[in-house]
């Protein structure tokens, strides 16, 4: 019985091929940045992709790159636009993140760490502070190219 065998190259050249059907980590269409802001509440959407970091198998490097990545962004934002406003306390801090497709419950928390802590640091509280509640949601896109997005309402909870 003969078997097809094939080169290294030609290994290389599939293996590249199926990644470049599988499509890019990143955004096709980068979303604008969205921003709200009044005495008591706060509205931030931000084109920052998120991903199952639970069952994401890569190499402990990337994983943090793409957490400082994340939380870059959001400091370079949070200190371009909201600059110095405080939120009232206690407060709902509601995390929202649009992708093509969904997380389950306890991924979605998982995928929000990173910036949930570094939301916690630019507010100037600890995230296991009983003055802030987090909830979090998802939608998917409908249409159009792949695109993310991650949207932060703070607003005063209701007791």
């Amino acid at each position: 019985m003969e078997t097809d065998r094939i080169t290294v190259e030609e290994l290389r050249a599939l293996q590249s091929e199926k990644k470049r059907r599988r499509g890019p980590a990143t955004p096709e269409a980068a979303l604008p940045v969205q921003f709200a802001i009044s005495d008591f509440a706060l509205f931030l959407a931000l084109p920052i992709v998120t991903v199952s970091e639970a069952n994401n198998r890569e190499h402990w490097t990337a994983k943090n790159a793409r957490k400082q990545q994340q939380q870059s962004e959001l400091r370079w934002e949070w200190k371009r636009l909201v600059k110095s406003w405080r939120p009232p306390l206690p407060c709902v801090v509601r995390f929202t993140r649009l992708a093509p497709h969904k997380l389950d419950s306890d991924n979605l928390a998982r995928a929000f760490k990173g910036l949930r802590d570094e939301l916690c640091a630019l507010i100037g509280e600890d995230d296991g502070s009983p003055l802030l509640e987090f909830e979090y949601k998802q939608a998917p896109f409908e249409s159009g190219p792949r695109q993310y997005q991650i949207r932060i309402e703070i607003m005063p909870r209701e007791s």
